[in-house]
């Protein structure tokens, strides 16, 4: 379980994570990958072998950093912490049973902390949300 003490500061690791990229500074983008790596991988994992397990089961989990985008549209970047947001298809490509022929993908939103699927021609679906 993410505690909202955890959800809190993975948060704010993720959002650090994602302006690095966006930056271009791979050393710090690297040493955050790593930091939330061993700080929030197991839990993570656990939650993403969750979401595997029930939509994508044919599919291995991958390292949590490989579900963030680096083409967010963010908003309120004033806040402490902006709001994400993306269009269209992103993420890992995942292969979902129900939806056998679509492209499907699965992505992480730094906050609100949520893992989506986006299917091509139906609407996003929040598969799980801290």
């Amino acid at each position: 379980m993410v505690t909202p003490t955890l959800q809190a500061e993975l948060k704010h690791l993720l959002h650090d994570y994602v302006m690095s990229a966006r930056e271009g500074n791979t050393q710090k983008t690297q040493e955050l990958g790593a930091l939330i790596a061993s700080e929030y991988g197991e839990i993570m994992h656990e939650i993403l072998q969750d979401v595997y397990d029930e939509y994508a089961p044919d599919n291995d989990v991958e390292p949590l950093t490989n579900y963030l985008l680096t083409d967010y549209i963010i908003s309120n970047l004033e806040e402490e912490l902006p709001i994400y947001a993306f269009e269209g298809i992103k993420g890992i490509r995942i292969f979902v049973d129900e939806y056998e022929g679509q492209e499907s993908r699965l992505a992480l939103l730094p906050n609100p902390l949520q893992l989506v699927i986006t299917i091509e021609d139906e609407a996003p679906i929040v598969v799980w949300e801290a």
